[in-house]
């Protein structure tokens, strides 16, 4: 029973980090979703977000739309096994990211990118340590 329960907290995890990745992205590349918040992202990007990623030598804008399609394809790529791997590594890379940003320029928020980040640690760690299935033996 106990096992049941762990295989549905982790499914749950990935699921909010999976779903929670591709709003996110969403977000920061179109007004459909909440018009509101995406002009909070064009405006934080352009005159803070990018300051500490401006030596990639990238717009404000590139960096955004980077960083909003780098969250929609590892919250996509999360719900496929085969990609699954990649893209929590790729995560623990984007949301470390925001949180490096969020310091480097002394803003309070950095709580949701830290919740991300350690969701993305969590699933990437269960990931690793997941033994791999060993192919049945086919009987004769």
């Amino acid at each position: 029973m106990g096992s049941s329960l762990l295989v549905k907290v982790v499914h749950a995890v990935a699921g909010v980090l999976a779903i929670g990745s591709i709003m996110a992205g969403f977000v920061k590349l179109s007004p459909l979703l909440n018009s509101i918040t995406h002009e909070e992202q064009v405006h934080k990007f352009a005159t803070e977000l990018y300051k500490p990623w401006d030596f990639l030598g990238l717009t404000p804008d590139q960096l955004r739309m980077l960083v909003g399609c780098a969250e929609m394809a590892t919250g996509l790529g999360s719900l496929v096994k085969a990609t699954r791997l990649a893209s929590y590594v790729v995560m623990v890379v984007i949301y470390g990211g925001a949180v490096r940003t969020h310091f480097a320029l002394h803003d309070n928020n950095v709580g949701p990118a830290a919740v991300f980040l350690l969701l993305a640690c969590f699933c990437l760690g269960l990931t690793l340590r997941a033994p791999a299935k060993k192919p049945e033996a086919k009987a004769e």
